[in-house]
């Protein structure tokens, strides 16, 4: 019998969640060290959270807590990256002149 799209769709998220769950652990573990969780905790919902205060890491949870790390790690490599153009600008400054002395051709 053929799937249908919602068994597709419900398939491929097990999948999803079943290879992000020890990448996301083993990048937390390294960056975090043994209280990852904790860290993990502030991107997570109110339903991603058991009755014994378990941790619930389905595919949701999962994307949320990538989501965050992303982005912090975003906003850092921004300010490097900023720290870097703003060195390349110098040499070029150095090297051809300021934007003013540079004629338009």
């Amino acid at each position: 019998m053929a799937q249908s799209n919602l068994e597709r769709v419900g398939r491929a998220l097990e999948l999803l969640n079943k290879g992000l769950k020890p990448f996301i652990e083993r990048e937390m573990l390294a960056k975090y060290g043994a209280h990852w969780q904790y860290e993990a905790l502030k991107s997570l919902r109110e339903q991603h959270f058991t009755d014994d205060d378990e941790l619930y890491q389905d595919t949701q949870g999962l994307l949320l807590i990538m989501w965050d790390q992303v982005e912090q790690r975003l906003l850092q490599s921004a300010g490097a990256c900023r720290t870097q153009f703003g060195e390349r600008f110098a040499r070029y400054t150095q090297q051809v002149g300021t934007p003013e002395s540079i004629q338009h051709r």
